[in-house]
């Protein structure tokens, strides 16, 4: 039975930590971790796209890109910025002491 506060098709496990502020279980939810995988494969695709263009566009974009480009890289900067924020916040010391110490360093660096 769906809660009906939650809008359909939502994990209402989401909801839940969501509105208690549990940082640590949102991150955990699939919800979250599926949201991200589609912002990872988005922001690829993205990618993928920019560059065939600008590579059959090239006399026409050389000092400059497309201003939508400028745009969709910033919304994923700040989309995997919030991202990486809330795994900093959720793990602590557990981010560089963990056994994902190194795919926490690597989405860091990146």
């Amino acid at each position: 039975v769906r809660s009906s506060s939650a809008p359909a098709g939502l994990d209402t496990t989401f909801i839940q930590k969501l509105r208690s502020c549990d940082v640590a279980g949102i991150i955990e939810t699939e919800a979250f971790l599926s949201c991200c995988a589609f912002a990872i494969l988005a922001n690829s695709l993205s990618m993928g796209y920019q560059v065939n263009y600008l590579a059959t566009n090239l006399e026409e974009y050389v000092d400059e890109e497309p201003f939508g480009f400028a745009v969709t890289r910033t919304i994923f900067t700040v989309i995997f910025l919030l991202e990486l924020t809330l795994r900093i916040v959720a793990q602590r010391c557990r981010f560089l002491t963990s056994g994902d110490v190194l795919w926490n360093l690597f989405d860091t660096i990146i």
